[in-house]
């Protein structure tokens, strides 16, 4: 087996997957993605679902993404901060590719589902929207650091692929070219559909977990 003789203290990575659907609102209320009567606010712009990491499959950067990986990150940062998880395009830093944030993220037995709303008022709506529209932006990318993981090997000692145990999860991307391709039909797995961070697959060890939000509406 080959040995790895440094480990540097972060892995930086661009990964995605295929959009699942999405679709242009108006005056929709809020809850009727977080199922809470509290949250009154209106949305107007464009709902994109999808899958961005499906678990248990080398991509093709050949990672693979261990379903507890995002807990401790999102709790600290996003959870107890009550900060947005920004949609961005391209992983761009630009103030004009900021152009949305994700309203809901589930960890379930399939993988990391993610919804994301891109309010009109962003200045590339339009764009954005006939993007989508014409399928060149296909793919939910996030953007983030390893910061545990473990490398994997075949039997002859090549290596196969690299597991993440920890990720911090900075933000998520719509792509051009996803390193998942996971079309949303063939998933099969039910969501909740619920506005809480939610490992599905935690909560079998912990049948009573603790609901986290990962969306300040105010």
């Amino acid at each position: 087996m080959a040995k790895q003789l440094f480990k540097p203290k972060r892995i930086e990575v661009n990964d995605a997957a295929l959009i699942g659907d999405w679709e242009e609102v108006n005056a929709v209320p809020l809850a009727k993605y977080t199922r809470r009567d509290t949250d009154t606010a209106m949305l107007d712009g464009i709902i994109i679902k999808g899958y961005e990491t499906k678990f248990n499959v080398t991509n093709e950067n050949g990672e693979r993404y261990a379903p507890n990986c995002l807990d401790k990150f999102v709790q600290r940062y996003f959870v107890d901060n009550e900060l947005n998880m920004v949609v961005d395009l391209q992983h761009s830093e630009a103030v004009d590719d900021q152009v949305g944030r994700v309203i809901y993220l589930e960890v379930n037995a399939v993988g990391f589902y993610f919804v994301a709303y891109i309010p009109r008022t962003v200045a590339r709506y339009e764009q954005v929207k006939n993007m989508l529209k014409e399928r060149i932006l296909q793919g939910f990318s996030k953007y983030g650091w390893a910061t545990e993981w473990n490398y994997h090997y075949k039997e002859n000692g090549d290596f196969d692929y690299v597991e993440f145990t920890e990720f911090a999860l900075a933000s998520v991307s719509l792509v051009t070219m996803p390193a998942n391709a996971i079309p949303f039909e063939s998933v099969g797995e039910p969501v909740r559909d619920r506005l809480q961070y939610y490992n599905s697959l935690a909560a079998l060890e912990q049948p009573t977990p603790k609901k986290k939000s990962i969306f300040n509406s105010n």
